[in-house]
């Protein structure tokens, strides 16, 4: 049997078919896409939503560590993650420019229950998630 500390934790990854919700969704691409496990599918704001975002409920309180996101073809765009503590409050966990078409960061350790993802596309251009991956820890309070 391996030693493990007291203090040691187990990261795990949540979010895959986890309740969304969006500011708005185009007509064939629903916030559902954007946590179904298939890249090939993506979540994309309606037009002319200046101020797009993405609400995802592990449905349980974790401490959060990393998150990655899969930018659809052509969708790239800056990240700010919160996430809401138990109290009500969001609180940030971090931000990531779009520079690549997977981002994956390392989050402050907050703890809270749901993710959002506030989006900011570059001037001309459109965002499309095609996927998003939380890693934590359960918290155990």
């Amino acid at each position: 049997v391996a030693y493990k500390p007291a203090d040691a934790t187990d990261v795990e990854t949540f979010g895959l078919h986890n309740p969304t919700e969006a500011s708005s969704s185009d007509a064939n691409h629903a916030v559902s896409m954007a946590n179904d496990g298939d890249p090939a599918t993506w979540w994309t704001p309606a037009a002319g939503d200046a101020h797009p975002w993405i609400v995802i409920d592990p449905e349980r309180v974790l401490i959060y560590r990393r998150l990655s996101v899969r930018f659809a073809p052509a969708g790239r765009c800056d990240v700010a993650a919160e996430t809401q503590g138990i109290d009500g409050v969001w609180q940030a966990l971090g931000t990531a420019a779009g520079t690549a078409d997977q981002l994956a960061f390392v989050t402050s350790a907050a703890t809270g229950r749901r993710l959002r993802l506030n989006f900011t596309s570059p001037p001309g251009g459109s965002c499309g998630v095609a996927e998003i991956g939380i890693s934590g820890t359960l918290d155990k309070r």
